[in-house]
């Protein structure tokens, strides 16, 4: 049985809303502003939940303000099978030595909060320390 996404809405706080935060960061809007312009947040605040409504409504998205099944998935395609965006694996299906970005960022972040990495670890670069 496939396990389901957890979910979350304003007043929740998780590094998952860290990590959603910090690729609304590299996602624009048809003016070129990113969708959060602020640092990434633990907390799924209000300004956060509209930030998640703009994103949402460009693409189609449910359109709720919360993090949801449909958002994951989008952003999981988005990083590992098209390479949408800008901050995916450079071959399209997983990190390896070298690749850089918002992605990369992401994913040390939520190895910090799993304590698989110190902190600190979360530099941007896929390195042999990551890797580990």
């Amino acid at each position: 049985m496939d396990t389901p996404w957890t979910e979350y809405a304003v007043g929740d706080s998780h590094a998952n809303v860290y990590a959603v935060t910090n690729y609304l960061t590299a996602e624009t809007d048809d003016a070129g502003e990113p969708y959060w312009p602020e640092d990434p947040t633990e907390d799924l605040t209000q300004p956060v939940s509209d930030a998640l409504l703009d994103y949402q409504a460009d693409r189609g998205l449910g359109e709720h303000g919360e993090i949801k099944e449909e958002l994951w998935g989008h952003f999981s395609d988005g990083q590992f099978v098209t390479g949408a965006f800008g901050w995916g694996p450079a071959n399209g299906a997983f990190y390896t030595i070298d690749d850089t970005g918002v992605g990369v960022e992401s994913v040390q972040y939520l190895l910090i909060h799993h304590g698989y990495l110190d902190e600190g670890g979360d530099d941007g670069h896929y390195g042999p320390v990551t890797e580990a």
